[in-house]
């Protein structure tokens, strides 16, 4: 039953289109992330 209900999550059209911008956030805050450690990183290293 979970299973079926998972199915029809991944799939509907609406839900995919929902799933793809929320990748596209997840990615662009995760890329913030990473660049900000960088930043911090690099001052530490000019320290």
């Amino acid at each position: 039953m979970i299973i079926i209900l998972i199915n029809c999550y991944l799939w509907s059209p609406y839900l995919i289109t929902n799933r793809l911008i929320f990748d596209k956030v997840k990615i662009k805050f995760i890329e913030k992330r990473y660049v900000s450690i960088n930043l911090k990183v690099r001052r530490i290293e000019i320290l």
